[in-house]
This record gives C-alpha cells, structure tokens and sequence, in this order.
C-alpha cells in the first residue's frame, strides 16, 4: 500500500481539481486510488492511498504527483517566486523594469527554459517521494521553500537574463533616440 499526503496552505482549487482528474483516470485504467481531503484552518491535506502496490504501478502515483505539482507550479505560483526574488534581490530597480521582466520572464518564448525550471521541481519531488515511500508526508510550501534552491537559483538567473534584456534594450533605445536627435540638429544647422 502506498500512503501520500500532500499539505497545501494557498491556492489550492486548481491543484484539487488536478488531483481529482487524475486519481479518476488512474480508476479508470483499474487502478485502487483514493483521495481523501481534510481542511484544517488555512491548510488543506490531500491524502492519495494506493491500495495495491505492485512493481507496474509503485511509481506511477508519485510521478503523477510530482508532474501535477510541478505543473502547478510553475503555471499558478511562479510569478509569486519571482516576485518575492525581487523583493528581496532587487528592490533597487525600477517597478516598471523588474514589472517587464516578470512579464518576460512568465511568457517567454524559450519553452526550454521554462520546461528547464519545471524539471528542477519536478526531479527534487520525485527524490523526495521515493525516499519516503511507501509512507510520504509533504508540506508543499515548506517544500517549496527548504528542497528547491537549485529551481531557484534558475529562477533567479533566469529573471537576471530578463532584466539585463530590458535594461540593453532601453539603453539602444535611448542612444537612438540621442542619434536621432544629433541627425536633426546637424540638419537644422545645415539649413542656417
């Protein structure tokens, strides 16, 4: 039997409904799953059980997991993590720059940096999960705080790349804009 309980204290609806979907596909295919769900205060416990272990499914369900939490994260809690990188890392910036950034950063055209950083939570769990099989208990936010430094050492360059984009690219705009005002001065003075 595996024992998963996963503890989440913000925005948990979306990761609910992710969780529900997936333990009724995995009923689907034949598989014992069960999700329990308790709330107590601001936190919300989700407990998986897996009634019949065998060697074809004892990673099935934390790999599941590990992809939907990983998922979740990156899609519902990753402006929250830059942000708080921000404000603790540069709060000297421009609002509208480190604003651009985030932006640049959540809707980047390089998927394989975004995908990069998803794996960086992903593999994390999944170490996690198989350590402490076939019993886990996880705090998803004291996971996210204490077991992912390297997820947010990426992020965290990642946002650097962004900032140093913004910043050259206001910097050409600016020396265009002094080129451009040299070019009409030289003009106007031809002119005289």
């Amino acid at each position: 039997m595996l024992d998963i309980s996963l503890t989440i204290a913000q925005d948990f609806d979306i990761l609910r409904n992710s969780f529900i979907n997936a333990v009724t596909t995995m009923q689907q295919r034949g598989l014992p799953v069960t999700l329990h769900e308790n709330q107590v205060n601001h936190t919300t416990n989700f407990r998986f059980i897996l009634e019949l272990n065998t060697e074809e499914n004892h990673f099935l369900l934390p790999m599941t997991l590990a992809s939907l939490i990983s998922q979740y994260l990156i899609d519902h809690r990753e402006k929250a993590m830059a942000e708080d990188i921000i404000a603790t890392s540069y709060c000297f910036l421009d609002k509208k720059i480190t604003e651009k950034a985030v932006y640049s950063l959540l809707t980047t055209e390089n998927i394989q940096t975004k995908e990069h950083r998803q794996k960086l939570i992903f593999f994390p769990l999944i170490n996690y999960f198989s350590k402490h099989l076939p019993s886990v208990k996880c705090n998803i936010e004291g996971f996210i705080k204490f077991r992912l430094e390297i997820y947010y050492s990426a992020l965290k360059e990642d946002l650097l790349t962004a900032i140093d984009e913004i910043l050259w690219e206001e910097e050409v705009l600016e020396y265009q804009k002094m080129a451009y005002r040299a070019i009409k001065k030289e003009k106007h003075l031809r002119l005289l």
